[in-house]
């Protein structure tokens, strides 16, 4: 199995890896020097490392790596996400948590037709607006379907 490695800043970083600790002046003067390590459920990355596919960030640590260490897992139904995470493909925000993730938590849900997402939640293709909602999530929700085809 791969394991981690020190590089410089600067170095490209593999698909798959990503930077778990920093020294400051582990490549001579003035250099950081990068700890990188392959990809794993629930590790903590620093901030500037690549986030690979198919994770989410769940909680920030104000002392962590880099100043902002963000911890990151696999994304699945109904989880919730810190605001700066991506949205994967095929999600879509269904609720806010004004206290979640060091700021506002987002949660995620697989789409899918006849339910309730946030204002501001990507609207996947396929799919259309069917009634906003003036109190949901947090302000206006809006209720999304399944376009139907021939009606």
């Amino acid at each position: 199995s791969a394991q981690g490695q020190n590089i410089c800043l600067g170095s490209p970083i593999p698909e798959g890896y990503v930077i778990t600790r920093l020294n400051p002046h582990g490549c001579g003067i003035n250099n950081v020097q990068q700890y990188i390590e392959p990809v794993r459920n629930g590790v903590e990355i620093c901030l500037g490392s690549p986030l690979p596919n198919g994770y989410v960030i769940t909680r920030i640590n104000r002392n962590g790596c880099g100043g902002m260490g963000q911890y990151i897992e696999l994304v699945r139904d109904g989880m919730e996400i810190c605001m700066g995470s991506p949205l994967p493909d095929g999600y879509v925000i269904t609720r806010l948590n004004p206290n979640g993730c060091g700021g506002v938590g987002r949660y995620i849900e697989k789409v899918r037709s006849g339910m309730q997402i946030c204002l501001g939640s990507p609207i996947p293709q396929e799919y259309v607006v069917t009634r906003v909602i003036p109190n949901g999530c947090g302000g206006a929700g809006q209720y999304i379907e399944l376009a139907s085809s021939g009606r």
